[in-house]
């Protein structure tokens, strides 16, 4: 194995993807251009390509199966054009088309960047656990025990990814299984961004528990902390470019994501129980995303002063938010009226200029 620095295009697993792929998941291009409009995205993508002068059969072919003099040439040509998304829509993003970091190589494999080990990392630990693991004979307690033992197994897939050659099994399904998390991002951000699904204010983007009935069906595998970690990512700047920086401020306002958390129930059993379900008090998975978590000094910053009075203020919760995640923006919260409060809470307290 070797190691060198190089120039890393900001884009989604560009070495390993297509260019097409890796525009159109990744969150700043796919934010600055607007690629949940299910109706319009495919289309934009394709004027971006037409005005650089690439042609979108060029743009969907493997990347490494492109000459370097083409490749080299098609990503200046994007570049310049994705700049000048930034000036005109993504001002509020510090985020270099190019940022200088380590690679690896192992033989004459394709470099591995710093960045495409951690999307990797953070896919595999994502994963949604096999829907074979909930069986109606297994007791709860041996299916948390199953789901345990899945989620070890997935760090050290995840652990095994930073050193694995990228012609081996394991690099390619950790891909492809970035791939499909991807995918789900892109259809959970097109659902969220439908009329009614977020609220916006002044301070901040907030989801409220809804109508179990009447729920998105593309949030249903974002129960785990990583997962909606990614989504909650995608969001920040979704929102930030269609909404705006807020009436009164250019800080880049913060979204709260709330998603039910799976129930460890028998897939045989799962339609019997249905209604059941839906009258029987949910547990929620929330997460608090943001621009950063502090300032100058090592202080937190506001938005995130606010989320932890609202997190550890038991005073107003029947039963205290859980935070037994080794992310700190993330807790666990009982109920569909307590997770509805928390939002509140941070919306009141965002309306104020002090805590």
């Amino acid at each position: 194995m070797q190691l060198a620095n190089l120039d890393e295009d900001q884009l989604f697993l560009l070495r390993h993807y297509s260019l097409w792929g890796a525009m159109w998941y990744h969150p700043v291009v796919a934010s600055l251009l607007g690629l949940h409009h299910v109706e319009d995205g495919t289309g934009t993508l394709r004027q971006l390509l037409a005005r650089c002068g690439v042609s979108a059969k060029l743009a969907q072919q493997p990347w490494g199966e492109i000459p370097d003099d083409v490749r080299v040439e098609s990503l200046r040509l994007v570049h310049h054009e994705l700049k000048q998304a930034l000036k005109t829509r993504g001002s509020f993003v510090k985020w270099p088309t190019r940022i200088w970091c380590v690679a690896r190589t192992t033989g004459y494999s394709v470099e591995v960047s710093t960045f495409d080990v951690c999307t990797l990392f953070t896919a595999l630990l994502a994963k949604v656990p096999p829907g074979a693991m909930n069986t109606e004979e297994a007791s709860e307690a041996s299916m948390k025990e199953k789901l345990r033992e899945f989620r070890r197994e997935q760090f050290w897939r995840a652990h095994d990814v930073i050193d694995a050659d990228p012609n081996s099994k394991l690099f390619v399904a950790a891909v492809q299984e970035a791939k499909m998390l991807q995918e789900s991002v892109a259809t959970a951000t097109s659902a969220l961004m439908q009329p009614g699904m977020i609220q916006s204010t002044k301070g901040i983007h907030y989801t409220q528990p809804g109508d179990p009935t009447n729920a998105s069906t593309a949030l249903e595998t974002f129960g785990c902390p990583f997962r909606i970690a990614v989504l909650a990512e995608h969001m920040l700047f979704a929102l930030t470019v269609e909404r705006g920086l807020g009436k009164y401020t250019r800080e880049v306002r913060p979204v709260l994501l709330s998603c039910p958390v799976s129930r460890l129930i028998g897939l045989n059993s799962q339609q019997k129980q249905k209604e059941e379900m839906i009258q029987s008090e949910e547990a929620f998975i929330v997460l608090f995303a943001h621009e950063g978590p502090t300032k100058e000094g090592l202080s937190p910053v506001l938005p995130v002063a606010r989320w932890n009075e609202c997190v550890t203020n038991t005073e107003d919760f029947l039963v205290p938010p859980l935070r037994d995640f080794i992310r700190r923006d993330t807790v666990i919260v009982d109920g569909r009226e307590s997770t509805a409060h928390l939002g509140e809470m941070l919306h009141l307290r965002s309306l104020t200029a002090a805590l």
